[in-house]
């Protein structure tokens, strides 16, 4: 290209958006914020550059930094997704339901009964016959 038609075409903003998608691999609060910027301005750009609007010179810089913003967005949504159904499951009680699978609870089966002082006691004692059993000794 001549000079004059880089003149006319906007200056490319591959570092900003390469930036951008780092500091959305870094992260918590910078993945939140800046995953979204580079990956919207990455695509904005890319765009612009395929169209001839803008110098695309630093094209590459600005794909990488476009897909970085956008895999890290995707993640850290999915991860906030899921542990908001956990905090969920936990403030309404589900988890409850999952603790309790197969404790038992009211639907106890009558098996085991236990004594005043909380020992178990086998009801299936065959009709005394353990007892008489070890009175011979």
């Amino acid at each position: 290209m001549s000079n004059e038609t880089q003149a006319r075409l906007k200056p490319h903003r591959g570092v900003f958006v390469f930036t951008f998608g780092v500091l959305s691999f870094i992260g918590g609060f910078f993945a939140i914020v800046f995953g979204p910027i580079a990956w919207i301005s990455g695509r904005r750009d890319l765009k612009e550059m395929s169209t001839g609007v803008m110098d695309n010179s630093d094209r590459g810089l600005t794909r990488a930094g476009h897909v970085l913003g956008m895999i890290m967005t995707i993640f850290w949504a999915l991860v906030l997704t899921v542990g908001l159904c956990f905090v969920g499951m936990t403030l309404t009680g589900l988890s409850s339901v999952v603790d309790n699978f197969g404790s038992h609870g009211e639907h106890d089966s009558g098996y085991y009964e236990e004594d005043e002082w909380g020992h178990g006691e086998d009801m299936m004692d065959m009709g005394g016959e353990a007892e008489e059993a070890t009175a011979d000794y």
